[in-house]
């Protein structure tokens, strides 16, 4: 075996911008496997890289070439993709038919889906993934459980995105401990929005989610900036 006298060029992703859709699926496909995190980033090499452990430090490359990897060494490769589990996706590679920014979603229709993906990461079934799929334009008959697991991590990406966008609306206070309620927090939208008119909800809803979003921003802006009045103190 003339390992040594190979230059074989593994390559990985080196960040969620560079994930591509085959990428996706490798992350999907073991979101719900109970790997170590050791293990984890293990598999992942191998996906990404396509090269099959035999044991020993011996591995095999996609064309069939035997290489030999030092512990240090496979150390090194599985570290470097730690980013995985230990960033956020944002704006990564959509494998849906949604517009990846949700031009003429409407509010109605985002939140509902939002609410959707919540719950199937609550119960696991694949058909709240479907529906929210409808709500934002891509119609599907099915939904397999891989494919679920890439829409979350696409969406989760999606609302790092936004948070970029809009930070005052989608900041989360570190003082709640209080699960995630979508109605409720439904209900303090409209709130905000609505001017003490109920009636009013359902043109909310009805209208575009960056619109929505960008109002709710503007208010809570003013909001603080009142605030922040009222709290300095008097020129002498």
């Amino acid at each position: 075996m003339e390992e040594n006298a190979l230059h074989i060029d593994l390559k990985a992703p080196a960040s969620w911008q560079e994930v591509t859709k085959e990428h996706l699926a490798i992350i999907a496909s073991l979101m719900n496997e109970q790997l170590s995190r050791e293990e984890m980033l293990f598999v992942l090499f191998c996906r990404f890289t396509g090269i099959r452990h035999e044991g020993h430090g011996v591995f095999v490359t996609s064309d069939y070439q035997r290489i030999r990897i030092e512990t240090w060494q496979l150390d090194d490769f599985c570290n470097r993709l730690a980013w995985v589990m230990d960033e956020m996706p944002c704006d990564i590679v959509n494998p849906t038919h949604v517009n990846s920014y949700l031009d003429d979603i409407t509010f109605g229709n985002y939140f509902h889906a939002d609410s959707l993906l919540y719950g199937y990461r609550l119960q696991g079934d694949p058909d709240m993934v479907r529906k929210a799929l409808a709500d934002l334009g891509d119609h599907r008959r099915g939904v397999s459980k891989q494919f679920a697991n890439e829409v979350l991590i696409w969406w989760a990406g999606v609302q790092q995105w936004l948070k970029s966008q809009y930070p005052l609306v989608l900041e989360k206070s570190g003082k709640s401990t209080d699960p995630y309620d979508p109605l409720k927090a439904r209900q303090n939208i409209m709130l905000m929005l609505n001017n003490d008119m109920p009636q009013d909800n359902e043109h909310i809803e009805e209208s575009k989610m960056h619109d929505v979003f960008a109002a709710l921003q503007s208010k809570i802006e003013y909001a603080k900036m009142l605030q922040a009045q009222k709290t300095q103190k008097p020129k002498p």
